[in-house]
């Protein structure tokens, strides 16, 4: 038997023999890979999995019991120490601001400019930086799995009855995230009446160089100019302006408080609430710089594009890892093919491992066989309440976008900002990663829509076109 041979055997084990959680969505491996190991190091776990597949669909395979150890262990310290969290958070923005002085140090023009010596310093140093700070931040995906149920039954020892709607605020503050910020500041500029043409086109010009990255996805990356945000403006409908206003200046805060009194809820229970709320926080805070540094990322393989004669959108399967310091693009290009189909990474006992074409893919048939079902139920948490029936639309990134239509139930890796359009169409969700504090639990509370989040098989399962009808009482799915 080869090495090879015996490095097969032992994953067939490893992956029969252990739980896994899926993350997945269409992204570029060299987004992500990186905050891949990253997790596995914030769970101090000792196996993953990730994979790509058809140059597009990501997947990785993480190892449940070491989330959900994580976890607990993290909301103990919470329990001993109710500082523990706000140490975490400062410690992630130590780690923020490298990355914002990385920002700050290049820009577009300069890096168009690099060498290839330049190019593969840089590139390097970005991906350090990027590494550090997601083994931080990764925290709060650890609560996917099993946040809900943690907090469910820390507020039953306080035997009181909160309603989904108080629950829902005692998560919210009045800490704005990026998108909201950037919308409060639209929202302003277009509405202040004494503001002149030329002073409106200033300060956009403004808001445009600030806010240049929000359209960015783990899919792919736009540089926003002056006349989308006019564009997004001009697509807000007037009479909505003020609500919109009203609901950003919601005091929150003020509410949570009436709450807390209403129920007389412990300090002990504020403080585990105060440890999601940070969680959050943190996770938008994580989406901000997920954003920018995918920007960064692409201008430099954008760079290395032009450099190796490589059209970019190849470079999509090719790690920071495989970028040697003398530039060999035949290398790439031979890599590059041999990852047309498959790639997929191990990571075993502090050991990495890349397999490519027939290798991965009879890896990934392992380890997706742990999600294969014939049931016409499918199990999930609920994070909205209310029972509808429609029609499934698959959307694993943007470009499926242009399929969903109004009425229709979207079905979901994951959602996030840039699914909020098509959200709103819904008139239901259902995701196959997320906890309490994803995206689609919170914006499906705010849109008032049933959602069931946490089914990790639910993309794989359903079909475009399928009936099925969302029990949120029972936390199911059934295909009719």
């Amino acid at each position: 038997m080869t090495p090879k041979d015996k490095s097969i055997a032992q994953i067939t084990k490893i992956a029969e023999n252990n739980k896994w959680y899926i993350q997945s969505a269409n992204m570029r491996t060299y987004y992500n890979w990186t905050c891949c190991n990253s997790a596995i190091d914030c769970a101090h776990a000792s196996l993953g999995f990730w994979c790509m597949r058809s140059m597009k669909y990501m997947e990785a395979f993480l190892p449940e019991d070491s989330f959900n150890k994580k976890a607990i262990a993290e909301l103990e310290k919470q329990k001993k120490d109710p500082q523990h969290i706000i140490k975490v958070m400062n410690n992630c923005e130590e780690k923020s601001k490298i990355l914002h002085n990385f920002y700050k140090k290049y820009t577009k023009k300069t890096i168009e400019e690099f060498s290839y010596n330049q190019f593969y310093t840089v590139l390097n140093e970005l991906d350090k930086i990027n590494y550090d700070y997601w083994k931080i931040a990764y925290l709060c995906d650890l609560y996917d799995p099993t946040g809900s149920l943690l907090l469910d039954n820390e507020i039953k020892k306080e035997k009181i009855k909160l309603t989904e709607k108080e629950t829902d605020i005692l998560m919210k503050t009045n800490w704005l995230n990026y998108t909201q910020k950037e919308l409060l500041e639209l929202l302003e500029i277009s509405s202040n009446a004494n503001n002149s043409i030329k002073e409106k086109d200033t300060l956009l010009k403004k808001h445009a160089k600030k806010y240049f990255y929000v359209d960015n996805s783990w899919e792919s990356t736009k540089e926003l100019t002056i006349d989308d945000f006019k564009k997004k403006i001009e697509e807000i409908p007037s009479s909505e302006k003020e609500t919109m206003l009203r609901n950003l200046k919601e005091d929150w805060d003020k509410r949570r408080e009436e709450i807390i009194k209403k129920h007389n809820i412990s300090n002990s229970l504020q403080n585990i609430l105060f440890f999601f709320r940070q969680l959050f926080i943190l996770r938008d805070k994580r989406k901000e710089h997920t954003l920018i540094t995918n920007h960064y990322y692409d201008l430099l393989f954008k760079r290395l594009s032009v450099l190796s004669d490589i059209p970019f959108e190849k470079l999509r399967v090719l790690l920071v890892k495989d970028i040697k310091p003398k530039l060999d693009a035949d290398y790439l290009i031979d890599l590059i093919e041999k990852r047309k189909e498959f790639v997929l990474e191990t990571y075993i006992d502090g050991k990495n491992q890349l397999f490519s074409g027939k290798e991965a893919e009879y890896i990934y048939t392992l380890l997706k066989k742990q999600f294969e079902s014939s049931s016409n139920i499918i199990k999930g948490t609920t994070a909205s309440k209310g029972n509808i029936k429609g029609t499934v639309r698959i959307i694993m990134g943007e470009s499926h976008f242009s399929k969903f239509r109004k009425g229709d139930i979207l079905v979901a890796p994951m959602t996030r900002p840039e699914y909020l359009p098509i959200m709103k169409k819904a008139i239901g969700i259902i995701t196959d990663e997320g906890g309490i504090t994803c995206h689609a639990a919170i914006v499906s509370r705010e849109l008032g829509i049933p959602c069931i989040i946490g089914t990790q098989i639910a993309t794989k399962t359903l079909r475009d076109g399928q009936i099925v009808e969302l029990d949120t009482k029972n936390g199911i799915i059934r295909i009719i």
